[in-house]
């Protein structure tokens, strides 16, 4: 089980000659994985997590609506490689009441390169949310290192692979990864001392 909350401390947006910065949005959620991964077969989880609208309105930033997301994961490490695939559908709140649905299937790889340092690449499609929202691809590219067992700095970009009203085109991010604690310490698998 994991818990988890993002917060986008910092956001700016620019179209054309207008860029809106300001405070972004919450979200909190939970993931569970009811099967672990063997040597014949992928872990399954499922993941819940919902968006609280605290981005600043007054810049243009954020819906002010609040959106769900429910989502079915495989994951399966490949030689050294981690493949995740997932299944989401998303609850968007609309301007004037109410919600649209969408859903999503993700496809991301990724690897270490060198000791800490790591690379990840992620394909996803969104399928059509409403007039103002195409379906639509996009992708992911991101470099992760890891400082230690609790923190993750990634930075990336993404690069959109179609284009309509609604769809994303190229963005860069930076983000930090924490782990407040562990839930179940008790559980985790004891080391062995090898006594030869």
């Amino acid at each position: 089980m994991e818990l988890r909350w993002n917060a986008n401390l910092y956001v700016s947006e620019s179209n054309g000659s207008v860029t809106n910065t300001g405070f972004g949005d919450n979200s909190v959620g939970a993931q569970y994985r009811f099967v672990r991964e063997s040597a014949h077969r992928p872990a399954l989880a499922f993941a819940y997590s919902m968006k609280f609208p605290t981005a600043d309105l007054s810049e243009g930033l954020g819906s002010g609506k609040r959106d769900q997301v429910f989502t079915l994961i495989a994951s399966k490490t490949i030689r050294g490689f981690s493949v995740v695939v997932n299944a989401s559908y998303f609850s968007i709140g609309q301007p004037l009441g109410g919600s649209d649905g969408k859903g999503e299937w993700t496809l991301a790889v990724s690897h270490t390169l060198k000791g800490r340092l790591g690379a990840e690449g992620e394909v996803f499609g969104d399928s059509h949310l409403n007039a103002a929202n195409v379906g639509y691809t996009d992708s992911t590219w991101a470099f992760t290192y890891s400082v230690s067992r609790r923190v993750v700095i990634d930075a990336g970009t993404y690069v959109g692979l179609t284009s309509g009203p609604g769809a994303p085109g190229k963005s860069a991010f930076a983000g930090i990864t924490y782990a407040l604690a562990e839930l179940y310490p008790a559980r985790r698998p004891r080391m062995v001392a090898n006594k030869n």
